[in-house]
């Protein structure tokens, strides 16, 4: 099963979103390029994205039948962490982003 890197990358993927952001910054503002600063959150939202398919295409595979009683069936729940985990991920990357559309870094 391929949900490794939903569960272990997505929050790497997010911390290293956080950092490039940051350290971009003095460049953004010195050359007032504030696009790019755009471009890395939205470059690592879709990584982020990316690895919610596998644990999704897992999910798929296997259906919920616990309420018709074949609960060896049921979901697998390390594709649902895995899913959760990326999710949360790709949320938090959207709430570091939405300061950035309303206000500059460069002021203050």
């Amino acid at each position: 099963m391929h949900v490794w890197p939903a569960l272990l990358g997505a929050p790497l993927l997010l911390l290293v979103d956080q950092a490039v952001a940051y350290a971009m910054v003095g460049w953004a503002c010195s050359g007032q390029h504030l696009l790019p600063l755009h471009g890395v959150h939205a470059g690592f939202l879709l990584a982020i994205l990316a690895t919610l398919v596998a644990p999704s295409r897992a999910l798929r595979g296997h259906p919920i039948r616990a309420a018709l009683g074949h609960e060896d069936e049921g979901p697998d729940v390390l594709a649902v962490a895995a899913i959760g985990v990326a999710t949360l991920s790709a949320a938090t990357v959207v709430a570091l982003w939405i300061p950035q559309l309303f206000l500059s870094p460069c002021d203050g």
